[in-house]
């Protein structure tokens, strides 16, 4: 616990990450909305050697869609700390894959990839709200947006 509790007050103080933070562990994935966070504290001494560890466990530096909400496209950015088989989709309320934006082997550093607000028949979704999911290597951030028209 140690561990997490000090790398969020890393980032909170230096601003790394903007949103959300993933945190993965050997048993479970954390998603942390940064603006929730109010206090942090931690009572022991955590090494450089342990915050590289869990640095370099998280394969996504920043995510966010924008405008959001969006008419008629949105763009969905994101930063990869290292290459590797990425997907990005596009879900309905219901759970439902709209649309595929993106499912190869990508290379690391910063993407941008736009949704013209189309499903993978490439007409037009309804106004509402829509999930997008960035898996890498296997670990997944589901965010929300907004569909305005």
């Amino acid at each position: 616990m140690k561990k997490i509790c000090f790398l969020i007050c890393l980032l909170a103080v230096s601003n790394i990450f903007a949103g959300n933070l993933v945190i993965v562990t050997n048993n479970e994935t954390y998603n942390i909305e940064l603006s929730e966070i109010d206090n942090i504290t931690f009572s022991e001494n955590v090494s450089v050697e342990d915050i590289t560890n869990i640095v370099t466990s998280i394969p996504v530096k920043f995510l966010k869609n924008y405008p959001n909400p969006f008419n008629p496209k949105t763009t969905i950015a994101f930063e990869l700390n290292h290459k590797g088989e990425t997907k990005l989709d596009i879900y309905n309320l219901k759970g439902q894959k709209v649309k595929q934006l993106v499912n190869k082997n990508l290379e690391s550093g910063r993407h941008d990839f736009v949704w013209k607000g189309e499903n993978d028949a490439n007409k037009q979704v309804a106004s509402g709200i829509y999930f997008y999911s960035l898996t890498h290597e296997g670990k997944s951030i589901v965010k929300k947006m907004i569909v305005l028209k």
